[in-house]
């Protein structure tokens, strides 16, 4: 009896202990989710940063109309001395093909529609991937660029809650007007190779304020953030074009002789004797023979990075006739070069060259034979092609400036020495072998 009284003593405080303990669980779960709630709310509101197309204003068209005005009297509305003949044959080459854009070591990037692009300090893989259309002259939009991941054109856009501070913007839907998606693609002005993301309806006034100081705002990288300014010429405003598509070499050619250049040097001399002890006149070919190194060097003119692995295939190089460049196809000009860009190549050829002789009795007769040579540089151009399965090959060139060295046999004169056997007397001349063969060698007499 006694123990069921102290029992019912003991059990409200285990109740209340119990109680006091679930509180405190209870209340350290609550905390707990309030504040991985608050973290998760301000997490989002950093993620979930709106973003808007901008459009044209007033202002805007005003500066259109002007620079439209200016770009009558000029070819480019952005000076370059490194424009390619071939940089829209290029571009048409590889239009809706992807490709990188990058600069400073890292690449632009865009995760979706409706998305900023950004600057990652490494490849991104499919988020780093764009493409071009080309749309019809009538419209006057150079290019259309698209991230190849959303599909979406890219266009000039914004914060929402700050309107003056402008983003390169992966448009939600390709069916949205008023956008400020035209662009054009210009080579840089000093940064060969590289090329400058100009938009066409971003414009501002120069600071001079004059009625022709108005300028297009081009794509710009700074702190690692993509905006706009004026193009300076910065390194962080020009990008490297790099196409995923593997292109081939197709032909190589020749171009431009006008603009060769052809530098003599001295002639190469390849000596021989003969000598003839018996008492008769005696014919004899002698060979004029000598190993020579010459060599070849493909500089290549930056533009577009295209891929193009090395290829086999042999090309056979300039030759200088009468002092002039020679690029006529000429079967006796050895087929012997690759293309190889940026590589001196040197090549072991061998210089050779026959000449039939008639001397006379007891007469050593000594021959000297020379070839020209040269240093030669010219312009060419690579063609090369990407083929897609049922569609007509993608043709795209390579511009360029080769040099190397050159010999050529064309020298008719040989200086001959003949000595006498008996008396060691000798005499020295040069003769003409233009006409000298088989049926009529060179007849040295006594």
């Amino acid at each position: 009896m006694g123990n069921i009284f102290r029992f019912l003593l003991v059990l409200p405080c285990i109740t209340l202990l119990l109680y006091s303990c679930e509180s405190e669980i209870e209340n350290e779960i609550q905390s707990s989710t309030e504040k991985l709630n608050l973290s998760g709310l301000e997490s989002d509101s950093l993620q979930l940063e709106s973003y808007e197309l901008s459009e044209m204003t007033d202002e805007l068209k005003a500066l259109k109309e002007r620079i439209d005005e200016l770009k009558k009297a000029k070819t480019r509305s952005v000076a370059s001395s490194n424009y390619s003949q071939y940089f829209s044959e290029n571009m048409w080459a590889i239009r809706e093909l992807p490709f990188t854009l990058s600069t400073g070591g890292g690449y632009l990037s865009c995760t979706g529609w409706g998305q900023r692009v950004t600057y990652e300090g490494y490849n991104p893989g499919s988020y780093g991937k764009f493409y071009v259309q080309i749309p019809s002259s009538i419209t006057g939009i150079p290019y259309l660029i698209y991230s190849n991941y959303s599909k979406t054109r890219l266009a000039v856009g914004h914060y929402t809650s700050n309107p003056e501070s402008k983003i390169l913007l992966a448009m939600s839907s390709n069916s949205t007007t008023g956008a400020m998606d035209s662009w054009d693609i210009i080579p840089a002005t000093n940064n060969p190779g590289t090329y400058v993301l100009q938009n066409e309806l971003y414009l501002g006034q120069g600071s001079s304020g004059s009625w022709w100081d108005v300028f297009n705002y081009v794509v710009d990288i700074q702190a690692n953030n993509v905006g706009f300014s004026q193009y300076t010429q910065r390194a962080q405003q020009e990008f490297t074009i790099t196409p995923d598509a593997v292109f081939t070499l197709k032909s190589l050619e020749f171009i431009n002789p006008y603009s060769a250049t052809v530098t003599q040097r001295e002639n190469v001399s390849i000596k021989r004797a003969i000598t003839n002890s018996s008492s008769q006149f005696i014919r004899e070919n002698l060979v004029f023979e000598k190993a020579i190194q010459e060599d070849s060097y493909f500089k290549e003119e930056k533009g577009i990075a295209f891929k193009v692995p090395a290829s086999d295939m042999l090309f056979a190089r300039p030759t200088v006739t009468l002092g002039e460049i020679d690029l006529v196809p000429n079967a006796s000009i050895p087929i012997d070069t690759k293309y190889q860009p940026n590589v001196r190549r040197v090549m072991e050829n061998t210089l050779k060259h026959i000449e039939p002789v008639k001397v006379s009795p007891r007469t050593k007769l000594t021959v000297t034979y020379y070839f020209k040579e040269y240093d030669v540089s010219v312009d060419y151009v690579a063609t090369i092609e990407y083929k897609e399965k049922d569609k007509d090959a993608r043709i795209a060139k390579l511009p360029g400036r080769w040099s190397g060295r050159i010999h050529v046999d064309e020298i008719s004169d040989v200086d001959l020495e003949e000595t006498n056997l008996d008396t060691q007397q000798s005499v020295k001349r040069r003769v003409n072998t233009r006409n000298a063969s088989q049926s009529s060698p060179i007849i040295l007499k006594k």
